[in-house]
């Protein structure tokens, strides 16, 4: 039993399903406590998170608002979402003031690739 304790603490179980995307860590290497080693991700719900979301734009911006998304790889597709959060918490690049934004995809598409390029147009 206490053998059989010992191998289950070298087994990583995640709290949900899901496909591993990235991987910072190979069998036998050590990492320091509290560093992310795998990024699990759900691909049948996407998330699109925005960083440059301008200042000027942000008093525009409401939670629930719909948006166009085109894709950069994928010109011919088109699908819609809706803004879930907007950071308010800002930073400051080369004199720009921006907020994080994270949207909910509305619709799927086979062809969708984590990581992909995405525009994204805001309806009023």
């Amino acid at each position: 039993a206490a053998a059989q304790a010992a191998i289950n603490t070298t087994i990583l179980k995640a709290p949900i399903s899901g496909e591993v995307v990235e991987l910072a860590i190979q069998p036998g290497e050590w990492m320091p406590a509290g560093q992310s080693v795998i990024i699990l991700a759900n691909l049948n719900q996407w998330i699109i998170e925005t960083d440059d979301l301008d200042e000027f734009l942000i008093p525009q911006v409401t939670n629930g608002q719909l948006a166009q998304l085109s894709f950069w790889a994928l010109p011919d597709l088109s699908l819609s979402a809706k803004i879930e959060i907007i950071d308010l918490g800002y930073k400051e690049e080369d004199g720009d003031i921006t907020y994080t934004t994270r949207l909910s995809l509305d619709g799927d598409d086979p062809r969708l690739a984590w990581g992909m390029t995405v525009d994204i147009v805001l309806e009023p």
